[in-house]
């Protein structure tokens, strides 16, 4: 490891900075540290630009495992935790473009995840994820800086958190909940600016807006209206005779119009 001593009497020489006149003693000292101070940062930039230090928890290039005093960023015990999620690449017989900005992803036991779209009211995504493993990959800010202090995201949406495990089920970019017999598989928003952009807000209440997240029990209960109907839902993950399964149980108000 290169060291300041080992560069010669150069570096220290340069650090001894001249008080200026009518400073004592003390005054020398503090200009003496100052300088041994900035020839100490001027000595470990030299050393980034050579390639010769490098960031903890890499070593010749490849990523080491970092030692953390905290536990995992998504808590095993707690209902859900809110993501983007990214599933536009999952391969052949799934949606293209699917992809979540605002996704609350529901922990339903035994290792089995439902990622829950608040602005298209549907469940976007659910899967089995891996024992020991986290649910999603840890590419998103919060995640990613949670045990390595200062780590930041990439630009674009190229690096975003994507299920970890098997996928069981996906839905495309439409609304969750559409009012009629015969549904309509596309965006009603409008598009912004960039007309490829999936993100674009909620929609209009007409077609489905989320009203509350609330806990009935150890269960997630979603509430929302559609076409001014409450839906309240639970959704449910278990285990029967060693297959796994999930099941959706609405509860919805009499009316005429089909949902």
């Amino acid at each position: 490891m290169v060291s300041p001593e080992s560069l010669g009497d150069g570096v220290a020489a340069e650090s001894e900075y001249r008080a200026p006149s009518g400073v004592g003693a003390t005054g020398m000292k503090d200009f003496r540290g100052v300088g041994r101070l900035m020839m100490m940062l001027r000595f470990v930039m030299m050393l980034l630009g050579a390639g010769l230090v490098m960031p903890a928890g890499w070593v010749c290039g490849q990523e080491k495992e970092v030692k953390s005093p905290w536990g995992e960023f998504v808590e095993r015990d707690f209902p859900f935790f809110s993501t983007v999620l990214d599933c536009r690449e999952l391969g052949e017989g799934f949606p293209k473009g699917n992809l979540t900005p605002r996704g609350l992803v529901l922990n339903l036991g035994n290792d089995i995840w439902a990622c829950y779209d608040l602005d298209l009211v549907r469940i976007a995504c659910i899967w089995e994820g891996e024992e020991g493993k986290p649910p999603v990959t840890p590419e998103a800010l919060a995640p990613g800086s949670y045990h390595v202090a200062g780590q930041k995201t990439k630009d674009g949406q190229e690096f975003l958190p994507k299920p970890m495990g098997k996928v069981w089920l996906t839905n495309g970019i439409y609304p969750g909940w559409q009012v009629g017999e015969k549904p309509r598989f596309e965006d009603p928003r409008e598009p912004g600016l960039s007309v490829e952009e999936v993100g674009r807000g909620a929609m209009d209440s007409a077609h489905g807006r989320l009203g509350a997240v609330t806990m009935a029990g150890a269960e997630v209960v979603l509430e929302y209206f559609v076409d001014g109907c409450k839906v309240q839902e639970r959704v449910q993950g278990g285990e029967h005779q060693g297959v796994r399964f999930v099941e959706r149980v609405c509860t919805i108000p009499g009316r005429e119009e089909a949902l």
